[in-house]
Parts: C-alpha cells; structure tokens; sequence
C-alpha cells in the first residue's frame, strides 16, 4: 500500500476535526485564554484520535475504536462536571460536538470519507447558525408544530404500513403511492408558506406574491383581490402580485414533474418555464413601474400541514385520478385531455402527479405533459376570472390581459416542445 494511500485518510480525519473546531473556535473567540471549553487545536487533535483508531482497526480490532471513544468520553464528562461546579459555562454543546467529531473522524480511513465529510458539513453549519435555528425555532407556532408532527407521523407511521399496490377501478388507487403524493406536495407548500410568513411581510409585496404562490397561487388571487376594492388600494402592483403567483403557480408544477416522473421535466420545461418566466417578467415590469416592490403584505394564507388539509388534497387525488383512469377508458386520449382540464379547476397539482403515475404506467408522454398543460390552463383562467370578479374590473382586466398573453405563448410551446 502507498504512503499516499495511507495518509489522504488520516489527513481526511484530521481535517474534518480542523473544519468542526474552526467553527468551534470562532464561536468562543472573546473567551479568555484557558476559559475556553474546546477549539481548533482541541477538536483537530480529536479528530487525528479518531483517524488513527480506525488506521489501527485492521491490526488491533475494532476494540481500540471503543476504547478511543469511552477515553474521549471519560474526558468530556470530567471537564463538562468541572464547569458545573465552578458555575461556569454549563452547555454541552461543544462537548457532544467533540463525540461527533471523534466519530466522523473514523469514517475516511474505514471507506467512509465522503459521507463523513459531508456530515461534517452539516454539523459545522449546525454549530454555526445558533441563532438563526434558535430564532426559527422561537418563531414556530405551536399549531404549526402539532401540525408537522402529525405529518411527519403520517410519513414514518403510516406510509412504511400501506400496501404499494393498486386497487380498484381501472386500478386507479394506491394507498401508498397516494400518501406519498400528499406528503409531497404538503411539504412543497409548506416551504412557500414558512417562506412568505418569515420574509414576505418584511421584504414586501413582490415576495409575499411569489412566496405565496408556492403555497397557494389560488389564495394569493382571492387575497388580492379583495384588496384591490378597497378605497386607494395599488390596484397595479396588486394585479402584477396576482400574475406573479401565478408564475410561481407554473414553477411549483415543473418541480412536482420533476420528482414525481423526472422523465417528463425537460419537455414540460418548454412550456411551462416559458410560463414561468413570462409570468415573472410581468410581474417585475409591474412592481418597477408602480413603486417597486411596494409596501409590506400580510397574506391570508392557511398552514397547509394542517392535518384536515392534507386529507382533503388526498380526497381530491383520488377523484381525479378515478376521473382521469375513466376517461381515459372511455374515450382514450381525448378523454385525459378533457378530464385534465375539468381537474385542473379544482387543483392543478393533483392534476400533474396523477399524470406523472398514469405515464409510469404506460400513458404515452406527449399526452401527459399535454395535459398538464391544459390543466394549467384552465386553473390560470379560472384565476383571472376570480381576480375579475372578486376584485373588479380595474384588477381584473390586467391580470386576464397579462394571463391570455401568457397561456397563448404557453399552448404554442406545448405543441412544438420536443418530444421526450
């Protein structure tokens, strides 16, 4: 074995202690000397300890890496006592840090360097941003969080439980697939929702649009809307939030392709990322025009972890799928396209992931991303007429004028998209 090949693991071991102390040093810069619980010397030298551990493994057994750990244990605990009783520093932050070090410190010369190097990433980050987590954390609500544990119940409980098999009439369910579907789409929305409520009322109107497209494109219109009647209210920048959410609509669809049937991500791309970006542009020519990006906009939008929410999106997935299946039986591909575009209406994302499951189970690509589109469609027309007639015609007619540009460039680059 080459000296190189023996000393990139241990230089891999050492460094992973360099990059967790580096952080760990930062963080207690204004410490006194010799007050200091651990830095970059301290965690570098753990991180050494564990590299040459695992190098002895092979010679020694795997009973020296055990004896590294409780010794680096038995360290930690005695200092951490130490500090207790003199009323010093009490957290045990760095501590537990120094453990995880000595453990990812094993990981290169045992063949395990890029995974362990990565985790060391994200602990150094971790470590680093305390007081953004701390603040996430002091900002969450606590329906907020009831609502994520139910969820996350739902995905580690439930999901592991439910047959992967489909069922049913023109074997159009599958309880498995059907979850993992909600869990996805509750997640994607979730983010827009964090999103919006921690930056959009800050950053104003332009980001509160597009974040809460992300969420809810269809809520965005209505809240706007209902703006745009009120006396003085900036009926411009509100129509040009409406179309940017709807961009954002566009955008949320071309990533649900992307996980539920990558495969058909390049050519739905053509259409709806033109979408997309003709959306935005839009958007941002409106916001420029009329004072930027205005004042600061609380939207009216629900937290889409809530348990009821989600069962109902799985209530709307199974009938569209039912619907799509039936049509399809019936009248072939006529029927997709005009079942597409009724679903759409309702919920153009169940629309996608029940096309992106019907093309792994053999519906011929062209159609599918067709009917994605047609379902796009009609939801963005639906949108310009609930802007039209809950905000009025001032709001209304520019949002339908920006949105029928928008569909016609769209419908075009659906029909002369490459094929995939």
């Amino acid at each position: 074995m080459s000296t190189v090949h023996d000393v990139l693991p241990l230089a891999a071991s050492t460094a992973i202690g360099l990059l967790i102390g580096t952080e760990r040093g930062w963080h207690q810069r204004k410490a006194a000397e010799g007050t200091r619980v651990a830095g970059v010397r301290t965690f570098t030298l753990v991180g050494l300890l564990g590299g040459l551990a695992a190098e002895f493994v092979s010679d020694l057994g795997p009973g020296v890496v055990l004896v590294g750990f409780l010794a680096l244990g038995a360290l930690v605990a005695v200092s951490y006592l130490a500090r207790v009783r003199s009323g010093g520093l009490q957290s045990a932050t760095t501590d537990v840090a120094a453990l995880v070090t000595y453990a990812l410190a094993l990981g290169p010369p045992l063949g395990h360097g890029a995974a362990c190097g990565a985790a060391a990433v994200l602990v150094a980050g971790l470590l680093g941003w305390k007081q953004r987590i701390h603040g996430a954390v002091a900002a969450l609500e606590e329906r907020e969080l009831h609502a994520a544990l139910q969820l996350l119940a739902l995905a580690f409980v439930a999901l592991p439980l439910l047959p992967d098999a489909a069922f049913g009439p023109w074997n159009a369910f599958n309880l498995h697939d059907l979850l993992w579907k909600v869990l996805l789409m509750a997640g994607l929305s979730f983010v827009g929702y964090v999103a919006m409520r921690r930056m959009g009322a800050r950053l104003g109107l332009a980001i509160s649009a597009l974040l809460g497209g992300l969420a809810s494109s269809t809520a965005v219109t209505l809240d706007f809307a209902r703006r745009a009647r009120q006396p003085g209210a900036p009926v411009p920048l509100l129509a040009a939030g409406i179309v940017g959410a709807g961009g954002t609509m566009f955008f949320r669809v071309l990533v649900l392709l992307a996980v539920v049937r990558p495969s058909l991500w390049p050519s739905a791309a053509w259409s709806l990322g033109l979408m997309t970006l003709l959306c935005w542009l839009e958007a941002w020519r409106g916001w420029r025009a009329h004072a930027g990006r205005g004042a600061a906009v609380p939207l009216d939008l629900r937290n889409p972890l809530q348990l009821a929410m989600a069962l109902k999106f799985a209530a709307l997935l199974a009938l569209v799928s039912l619907a799509v299946a039936a049509m399809r039986a019936w009248l072939g591909e006529g029927g997709v396209y005009a079942a597409s575009a009724v679903a759409g209406v309702g919920d153009v994302d169940a629309v996608a992931i029940t096309l992106g499951r019907m093309q792994a189970e053999g519906l011929a690509a062209p159609v599918a991303v067709l009917g994605v589109v047609l379902a796009c469609i009609t939801d963005t027309l639906l949108k310009a007429a609930l802007a039209w007639g809950v905000g009025g015609r001032a709001v209304g007619l520019r949002v339908a004028l920006r949105f029928l540009v928008v569909l016609a460039v769209g419908a075009v680059a659906a029909l002369l998209a490459p094929r995939p």
